[in-house]
């Protein structure tokens, strides 16, 4: 299986560039999911820190069909009062059936008590399928 790593995009909470290092102070979690077309498998694992602070964190998704599409990951958090953010997609253009991986760490001042994926199928910039993980906390 071939992996590949990519950049980071910056989005409103800052998603830092960083190489993961793993430490025992909290246990990790992770979780994923394969969207309803078949086109695209994505998983998330991570350790919180504290509850501002997932690091490190590691957002993974496979092209698992050749059918044109491209599949892109997104972390999502929910804080204390229960609202979400969506962290911005990271796409994998690489191809049937190649993994990509993005390396880092979440920070959010407004608290994350529960973390997941979703992972989304795209035909150029329109999104065709969709799954969310099992909510981790």
């Amino acid at each position: 299986m071939k992996r590949r790593t990519g950049m980071l995009a910056t989005g409103a909470a800052a998603f830092l560039l960083a190489v993961a290092v793993a430490t025992p102070a909290e246990a990790a979690e992770s979780s994923g999911c394969l969207t309803s077309d078949d086109g695209a498998r994505g998983y998330w694992e991570g350790t919180p820190q504290d509850p501002t602070l997932v690091d490190p964190l590691h957002l993974a998704v496979l092209d698992t069909k050749r059918d044109g599409r491209h599949p892109a990951i997104r972390f999502v958090t929910k804080n204390y009062i229960g609202s979400t953010t969506y962290w911005p997609w990271h796409h994998n253009y690489d191809g049937h059936p190649n993994w990509k991986d993005w390396y880092g760490r979440a920070q959010s001042n407004d608290g994350m008590v529960r973390w997941t994926v979703q992972v989304a199928n795209f035909d150029g910039s329109t999104r065709r399928s969709l799954c969310t993980a099992a909510w981790q906390s």
